[in-house]
């Protein structure tokens, strides 16, 4: 038999902690503690038990403890774990015009609450209920966790990727808030937290490659499960898709890195990454045109279809202050052509169907050369921009209308190049992309004459 005639222990007062247990226990042969006995040592509360003679702590004992075959071991019973509720509403916040609405798919959002302070003493087991777009968070802190805990949102979502946050002032247009400070001793038990998810903007494209030339690398974020932009779409989380079937071009960046969130780069998934270009085409083709082509020079120009004749224009107003040459709303070629822009003059296309004919195939074959263009869907009447062309820029920009509540995506039917910057503000679906290019060749050919560089190759012969 064991006799224990008395038992004492000492732990750091805190006054938060005023009930604690004790039990004595022996360990089996696989080290498992098993519990004997145990008794609450201060169960009221009060300091019933507190030794005068302890400082700066608590003191306990206890008395006559008397078990045969036991070896003794002492186990104080902490203070139990903390939990708090942490819940709010589900929002997509739109950037354009700093607005807020319910967000979409929430039955495909997942949430989880962490902690930077004690990573591995701390877990949440979170719930969405999509149909009141909101959600509920139990945080579960374990009794060693420090009492001044910096937790921090971490979401993901097949439409979204981990793009959810919270804000300092629970509010939409409140500023981000990477961590929320909480203090485990002060704390109400629930907390209300707004999550806000931004809407994002990703192309697509079809019949041909795609190369970024971005030093950050290529960020187009498609989502798992995509919608039909029209009827040359195909229902593939891709960035290219084919008309053949599953052949399609490939995705090449100048920087190693290619994210494509939920989607592919293609059917095969062709990437190539740390791709050197090796010449812009806007000043060497200007170059080429002045030495080796028939062209005329416009000075005054002030609408598209005063084209009448087909092949090479450019266009050089006698100022040199920067300028804008507009195509409006019911602006149409007239003949075949390829026009270039110089001395500072921005391209700004507005028209909601601007050269395509009742059959969505181009009216003619036109290409423009530019140092800045811009899709401006301001005075755009219909629910999507449309544009036939090949469009040659070193600067691009697809400028989204603040004072609209949706966007009105862009869809080309030619080709795009920006060979130094690409900015598309304009927001959509989460399953629908902002932007979307199909390839013509046969824009290309019809005015291959105009866009070609041609080599001679010759001897003499005796």
């Amino acid at each position: 038999m064991t006799n224990i005639d008395k038992l004492n222990f000492y732990y750091p007062k805190k006054p938060e902690y005023t009930r604690f247990g004790l039990w004595l226990g022996k360990e089996d042969k696989n080290g498992v503690v098993i519990k004997i006995e145990s008794t609450e040592v201060n169960p009221s509360g009060l300091n019933e038990y507190v030794d005068n003679n302890c400082f700066e702590g608590y003191c306990y004992s206890l008395d006559k403890w008397e078990k045969d075959n036991v070896n003794v071991k002492m186990y104080i019973a902490d203070k139990p774990s903390t939990r708090i509720t942490i819940s709010g509403n589900l929002y997509n916040f739109n950037k354009n015009n700093n607005s807020c609405s319910n967000l979409g798919y929430p039955d495909q959002f997942s949430i989880e609450i962490k902690s930077r302070t004690n990573p591995d003493k701390v877990t949440s087991s979170c719930s969405v209920n999509p149909t009141l777009f909101s959600y509920t968070c139990t945080v579960t802190f374990d009794p060693k966790a420090n009492d001044q805990q910096q937790i921090y949102l971490s979401t993901s979502s097949p439409n979204y990727g981990n793009s959810g946050y919270w804000t300092r002032d629970n509010t939409c247009l409140s500023e981000q808030e990477e961590v929320f400070n909480l203090d485990l001793e002060t704390s109400p038990p629930t907390i209300r937290k707004d999550i806000y998810v931004p809407l994002g903007n990703w192309f697509k494209l079809k019949d041909t490659s795609f190369s970024s030339i971005n030093q950050s690398g290529l960020n187009n974020f498609i989502p798992q499960t995509v919608s039909l932009f029209d009827s040359d779409d195909k229902a593939d989380p891709y960035l290219i898709i084919s008309s053949l079937g599953k052949e399609a071009g490939i995705v090449s960046s100048t920087n190693d890195k290619i994210d494509l969130g939920s989607g592919k780069a293609s059917f095969f998934n062709w990437q190539a990454k740390g791709f050197t270009p090796l010449t812009e085409m806007i000043n060497s083709y200007l170059e080429y045109v002045k030495s080796r082509k028939d062209y005329s020079i416009l000075n005054n120009l002030t609408n598209i279809g005063e084209i009448n004749t087909p092949g090479i224009y450019y266009y050089a107003p006698a100022t040199e202050e920067a300028t804008s040459f507009v195509i409006n709303e019911n602006d149409q070629p007239n003949s075949d052509f390829v026009l270039i822009l110089g001395n500072n003059v921005k391209l700004i296309i507005k028209s909601s169907n601007f050269n395509l004919d009742s059959g969505g195939n181009a009216r003619k074959n036109i290409a423009f050369i530019v140092n800045d263009l811009e899709f401006d869907e301001s005075e755009v009447t219909s629910s999507q921009q449309k544009v036939a062309g090949i469009f040659i820029s070193q600067n691009v920009r697809i400028k989204a209308e603040s004072s609209l509540s949706e966007n009105k995506p862009l869809k080309i039917k030619g080709n795009l190049i920006a060979s130094q910057s690409f900015t598309n503000d304009r927001l959509n679906s989460a399953l629908l992309p902002s932007l979307f290019v199909v390839f013509d060749i046969n824009q290309y050919m019809n005015i291959f004459p105009y866009l070609s560089t041609a080599k001679y190759d010759w001897q003499q012969i005796q």
